[in-house]
């Protein structure tokens, strides 16, 4: 806070002093005050009524000098909320009181805007004993919004590294499910063989016939899961062939209204634009089967499950981008075929979202599931080169977005 006060001596300097250079120190003054970018200066009289108003001050807070001159502080640049506060600490500063200190405060414009800024405030008492208040401010906006903005950039790189220690987990899982899964699969192929053997050995009506039987159903089950975990672990041969992803969703519609049952709408939106790609048509099949009796397990109580194709370019969010291009040796995909697979059902809670890709877990009660559905269909979409997320709240329903690499309909 400064007090500028003229006292006898500055008098007689300023009146024995040659008008042209008067004129020219003031010249240099306003020059000087109007070149100011971004640095607000505004002068008040005892009344808190402006008596001057620099070109920055029109600029930030949006008043003309002809606008602002004569009317108070008070009614132009200050909230409501801070009116009473701000009148009573000028009017006793003004009257000799503490003077206001140097701040951060958020001001407003013509518009009601809010406008951030760092006010500092000096007094002047002129020649003739009168007050005045000047407020400079130093616009703060920018800098808000760079610090705004590098919190959000902090935010989007944690969800980013989130995101890929998730996709690694995943990787070191299905790496290990693989392992396992290969190895197991040659047992079972032992177990089958010489069960079959065996079987078929034996007279139908032995007692033994029968347990092996059961035995070698069993083995068929348990085939089936571990061509799950291959499945997973992106260790099954796949056969691509260009496949049209309307046609095909078309065509298995009236296997998926059966197996969802008639109180659960399935509605079909397809794309316009030929969404066509490269795959295995029959694991493409399986994994839309699952994501739909996925859906239908998510609504008891009936509703509607939405499938939708289209053609989308590049990544459709900071996740996806992750998963589609931030995995080493992924190739850059800049025209996909977004399929969509939408439920209005009980929707899940953030701990379930985060697991659901891993093989073998599962919210369903013990023996209603293998937990090995949505894992599968990971490994599929992984091994086709796409990638897939999940959005959902409790309540709210589930959207799962598979976006796998669009083919030219001539290969």
């Amino acid at each position: 806070m400064v007090w500028l006060m003229a006292d006898q001596t500055t008098t007689a300097l300023l009146d024995g002093l040659d008008p042209l250079v008067l004129r020219e120190s003031w010249s240099r003054f306003q020059t000087l005050l109007e070149g100011l970018e971004h640095v607000p200066v505004q002068g008040y009289d005892a009344q808190r009524r402006v008596i001057s108003w620099n070109r920055a001050s029109t600029l930030v807070y949006g008043y003309t000098r002809e606008e602002a001159l004569g009317r108070k502080l008070e009614d132009l640049i200050i909230p409501p909320a801070m009116r009473a506060e701000v009148v009573a600490g000028v009017d006793a500063w003004l009257d000799g009181g503490p003077p206001i200190p140097a701040c951060e405060l958020v001001l407003r414009d013509r518009w009601g805007a809010e406008v951030p800024v760092y006010s500092s405030h000096v007094m002047h008492e002129t020649i003739t004993g009168e007050r005045e208040m000047y407020c400079i401010d130093v616009d703060l906006r920018e800098l808000k919004r760079s610090e705004s903005e590098r919190e959000q950039l902090a935010v989007e790189r944690a969800e980013l590294q989130r995101q890929y220690q998730h996709a690694q987990r995943l990787e070191s899982l299905g790496r290990l499910a693989g392992g396992v899964a290969h190895d197991f699969n040659n047992l079972l192929q032992v177990i089958g063989g010489y069960g079959t053997l065996a079987r078929d050995d034996l007279a139908t009506d032995h007692p033994a016939h029968d347990a092996l039987s059961h035995v070698l159903a069993a083995v068929d089950r348990a085939t089936q899961l571990v061509g799950q975990l291959l499945t997973f672990s992106r260790r099954q041969p796949l056969a691509p062939a260009v496949v049209d992803v309307d046609a095909m969703v078309a065509g298995m519609l009236p296997m998926i209204r059966r197996l969802i049952g008639e109180d659960i709408v399935v509605d079909f939106q397809p794309g316009d634009d030929s969404p066509c790609v490269l795959a295995d048509r029959n694991l493409l099949e399986q994994m839309l089967m699952n994501l739909c009796v996925n859906a239908r397990d998510a609504l008891p109580a009936g509703g509607a499950i939405t499938l939708r194709v289209a053609v989308a370019s590049g990544p459709a969010s900071a996740s996806e981008a992750l998963l589609a291009e931030g995995v080493p040796g992924r190739p850059d995909r800049r025209s996909h075929v977004l399929i969509t697979v939408q439920d209005d059902g009980c929707g899940m809670d953030a701990d379930t979202r985060e697991r659901i890709f891993e093989p073998f877990f599962t919210t369903k009660a013990a023996g209603a599931g293998t937990g090995l559905g949505l894992a599968m269909v990971h490994g599929l979409v992984e091994q086709h080169e796409g990638s897939i997320t999940c959005e959902s709240e409790p309540g709210q329903g589930t959207t799962f977005r598979i976006r796998l690499p669009r083919c030219d309909t001539d290969r």
